[in-house]
């Protein structure tokens, strides 16, 4: 699983490797990795050129449980692995952001409170209206709650909260 999310890092660019547009790493990083090791090897690999206007940063998943989220500063890979048995990000660089301050950084707070309260275990619609409940007004795209034990995930779009789609994710 890879979930781009929104951030304010950017990325120099390495002439020896190949570069990456922002967009890009998702399917590379689905069709080349197996897990999150294999995710942090072949990114190394690559220059990832980030969009101006929305650069992004990307929260890393695999069936095993393990969970990182990459973000580029200063043009370097961050890998920030994960201290729990969850892991969050939102709109805001996490690396070196002792205080969690940034960009929709309440949400991130309420996401915590909430995961932390229910020991990091949530249903699939408790998820998706927590998700809800802490979308930034005006910006819902889509909300999407992956089960990496089940191998599933449910997908809300545009704010369209009324219909959620399941699908079976395949290794």
């Amino acid at each position: 699983m890879v979930c781009p999310i929104l951030c304010e890092s950017s990325s120099a660019i390495d002439s020896s490797k190949t570069t990456l547009h922002d967009l890009a790493v998702n399917r590379v990083i689905l069709g080349k990795a197996k897990n999150v090791k294999e995710a942090i090897d072949l990114l190394s690999q690559y220059n990832v050129k980030m969009e101006e206007r929305y650069p992004t940063h990307y929260m890393i998943a695999d069936f095993d449980g393990n969970s990182v989220i990459v973000e580029y500063i200063n043009g370097s890979m961050k890998v920030i692995e994960n201290q729990e048995e969850y892991q969050i990000a939102t709109n805001f660089v996490l690396y070196d952001n002792e205080n969690l301050k940034g960009y929709s950084s309440e949400r991130y707070a309420e996401f915590e409170k909430s995961l932390s309260q229910a020991g990091g275990i949530l249903s699939i619609e408790a998820a998706l209206e927590l998700l809800e409940e802490n979308v930034v007004p005006g910006e819902a795209q889509l909300s999407v709650v992956y089960n990496l034990t089940k191998r599933t995930m449910a997908v809300e779009f545009c704010g369209d909260y009324d219909k959620t789609y399941y699908y079976d994710i395949n290794e």
